[in-house]
């Protein structure tokens, strides 16, 4: 099973768009999770239709956020919650039993990282089939920091 993520900091351009359709006809996701999508429910919809997927997606606030999970009709996807910086969606198998989870993730703010990370640590880290993806804005040291204030943590 094939995942893309994508952050595509809006899908109002129809550049967008096509480079996104694009990524789907050569790669042929079973997943496909987007963030920054900046994008109301009515645009998501004309997506789903496009793709000929099936899809969840939470409307973003202001001029950003925005998530969109699409996935395809032969996977069999329960989504488990949602929230303006998470979707958190569980896989089945063909026998109906549990075959994985995912957790998709964005956080552009820093104030809403405490509860994005709440919910991921309610995920066990230790799953063999958890796939944590998305934009996380985090940075595990300060050398990897670049630009900007270097907050000390």
């Amino acid at each position: 099973m094939s995942l893309l993520v994508w952050n595509c900091q809006g899908l109002g351009s129809p550049w967008t768009v096509r480079v996104l359709s694009e990524l789907i006809r050569l790669h042929n996701p079973a997943l496909v999770f987007l963030s920054e999508t900046k994008c109301k429910k009515r645009k998501c919809e004309y997506l789903k239709l496009k793709f000929n997927m099936f899809s969840i997606s939470v409307e973003s606030q202001g001029k950003g956020g925005g998530l969109m999970l699409l996935w395809s009709k032969d996977v069999n996807l329960i989504v488990h919650s949602f929230s303006s910086s998470h979707i958190d969606a569980g896989i089945a198998n063909e026998k109906g039993t549990k075959g994985g989870d995912l957790l998709g993730s964005m956080v552009s703010r820093t104030p809403r990282r405490g509860e994005t990370w709440l919910t991921q640590s309610s995920k066990s880290i230790f799953a063999p089939s958890l796939a944590l993806c998305g934009d996380f804005n985090e940075i595990l040291s300060q050398s990897e920091k670049t630009g900007g204030p270097h907050p000390q943590r």
